[in-house]
């Protein structure tokens, strides 16, 4: 029999009421606490302490030096049964909010099936790669791809790329840091030829490092701008930073964020022009997928837009 579905619907149902449970445990040890309090200041008289003793106050308890003699049996019964009792709630108290931080941190529910990777990357696809190169203010260069990235406007030619998380050294990703900074960046457009070149780029290095040197790539000069274009890409959009923009994060982390720029100079390589055309076929641009996937344009077809003729 398999029990896999049953235990993903019982996960499910857990995961669901999770904050119901908590209240029911909270509510329910509040009375217990009461109920103990009472119980055992009934079973301590006074001819059990000589000034100090056994007692207990808002579920905590208060160790007294000096007995006169030994507490009753009932006292001891119900200390032991508070201790387990307390033991039991912390345990499953942990156990529940280690489940809520696990599901709100990474587990998705999706028609009633649990999903321990996030799909929203194999739902959005495919996405272009923006290879984003940089220069900062000490000149070291920066080369990083994103996949978040984007044409969003004609006149003027605009794109944007976003970066999602912190640099792993601390502060913003390089290619954001710069840009701000400089006011410039470059996008190049990733290939099927250069594909473990730009995957060897996306490393989190630390600031100082130049990804052109590490990834074995040229630095060719731009024209417009002073940060350098990857001179193997076959297309280099050099653009001019306009604008940036914070988008909603998790607590504690204000590192979404959008970059926008005004596309200045083009550079095409001869190679993939066909009749004023670039031939898709000849660029072999690669594109993002979900996981550790990727894509290749090396097919097309075509459709002309419809015209409203009522």
């Amino acid at each position: 029999m398999d029990f896999l579905p049953y235990t993903l619907k019982w996960l499910e149902l857990i995961l669901r009421w999770s904050h119901v449970l908590f209240a029911i445990l909270w509510v329910g040890n509040s009375f217990l606490f009461n109920y103990l309090d009472n119980k055992l200041n009934k079973n301590i008289s006074s001819n059990h302490i000589d000034g100090e003793g056994y007692l207990m106050h808002s579920g905590y308890f208060y160790k007294l030096t000096r007995l006169k003699k030994s507490p009753p049996i009932n006292y001891l019964k119900h200390l032991v049964i508070f201790k387990w009792q307390s033991y039991l709630t912390f345990i499953t108290g942990m156990l529940l909010l280690g489940i809520v931080y696990y599901y709100n941190s990474g587990v998705l529910m999706v028609d009633k099936r649990v999903l321990q990777i996030s799909p929203l990357n194999a739902i959005i696809i495919p996405r272009p790669i923006g290879w984003i190169s940089t220069i900062n203010s000490d000149g070291i260069s920066n080369l990083a791809p994103y996949s978040f990235f984007n044409a969003v406007a004609y006149e003027p030619p605009q794109v944007m790329f976003a970066s999602t998380s912190r640099h792993e050294f601390g502060g913003y990703k390089d290619a954001v840091l710069d840009a701000k900074n400089s006011g410039e960046f470059v996008v190049n457009i990733a290939t099927l030829g250069l594909k473990d070149q730009m995957n060897k780029s996306s490393v989190a290095a630390p600031h100082n490092v130049d990804e052109f040197e590490y990834s074995g790539l040229t630095k060719k000069e731009s024209k417009l701008v002073k940060c350098p274009r990857v001179a193997e890409s076959p297309v280099n959009l050099e653009c001019r930073y306009t604008t940036s923009i914070s988008l909603l994060s998790k607590e504690n982390n204000d590192f979404n964020v959008v970059v926008f720029g005004e596309i200045i100079g083009v550079h095409i390589n001869d190679d993939i022009i066909h009749e004023d055309r670039i031939d898709f076929m000849k660029l072999r641009a690669i594109g993002r997928l979900g996981y550790n996937d990727y894509v290749e344009v090396n097919n097309l077809f075509s459709m002309e837009r419809p015209t409203w003729d009522q």
